[in-house]
């Protein structure tokens, strides 16, 4: 077992993964999540080889030297009545932490339970994982109730799983007004680059530095004056630039992001 004074997002790209917990021991397979938040925990892979990825964001205990996390903010659940739109998949998120001094256990282990959604593009769905507010972050049982956004709060983290359905489904049909829509239900109006001359619609620029891994089929990253196709396995990473993602495939894309406040 090991520790370390972090908040990590742990995002199984491919193959399958055991998480050992004091309490539980989990099996992960490809395109789910943990939110280790400080938490003792081990690792193994008895049944497959497995390619994970981990954003490691430093963090501290404020309670004292048991390294037990603060508050008792309840686990945010999803809404049992929530109907995903066709062709989007749950996203998995687990939650582990430090409920006694020296065992990590499991928080929560289901659907990520804040989804959004936009009616301009059938079948786009954005999941929220998880939320880090400051630099160090502290140790916390539940981040979810800070406000929706894009964008993560100042000296803070966000991690989301976002499904982008094939561009054939709603091209022709997007404008403006669509656009703004979506961005405002996003919580983050002033991400929008939007121009009828712009690459793409749904263009966005964010003083961020975004880690992206592609979990689930073919996506284009478009730039200002390039385009880069990425497929299942792949990471890019974004540096405040401007750019959307194009699915020009016949199925859905399923994309993690970890996005990190670079002002």
């Amino acid at each position: 077992m090991h520790k370390t004074e972090t908040v990590d997002y742990g995002i199984v790209l491919s193959g399958e993964r055991e998480l050992i917990l004091d309490d539980c021991t989990l099996l992960m397979k490809a395109g789910d999540i943990v939110c280790q938040i400080g938490a003792w925990h081990q690792w193994a892979s008895p049944k497959s080889e497995c390619l994970m990825a981990f954003d490691m964001i430093a963090a501290r205990f404020v309670d004292g030297p048991a390294g037990l996390a603060q508050g008792n903010d309840k686990t945010i659940h999803p809404d049992p009545n929530l109907k995903l739109p066709d062709g989007v998949k749950p996203a998995r998120r687990i939650v582990t932490i430090d409920t006694e001094d020296g065992k990590g256990s499991l928080i929560s282990d289901g659907p990520a339970p804040d989804v959004r959604f936009d009616p301009a593009r059938p079948g786009f769905a954005s999941a929220r994982l998880w939320v880090t507010d400051s630099a160090p972050s502290e140790i916390v049982f539940e981040s979810l109730h800070l406000p929706h956004a894009i964008e993560p709060p100042k000296n803070g983290t966000v991690c989301r799983v976002v499904t982008f359905p094939p561009d054939d489904i709603w091209k022709g049909k997007v404008g403006s007004a669509e656009v703004e829509a979506f961005f405002s239900a996003m919580g983050s109006p002033g991400a929008s680059t939007y121009s009828p001359s712009a690459p793409h619609p749904y263009m966005q620029k964010t003083q961020t530095v975004d880690f992206c891994f592609v979990l689930e089929g073919k996506i284009t990253l478009v730039l200002d004056s390039e385009e880069v196709n990425l497929a299942t396995g792949e990471v890019a990473i974004l540096r405040g630039a401007n750019h959307a993602w194009s699915n020009r495939s016949g199925n859905p894309a399923i994309v993690a992001i970890s996005s990190h406040d670079g002002a």
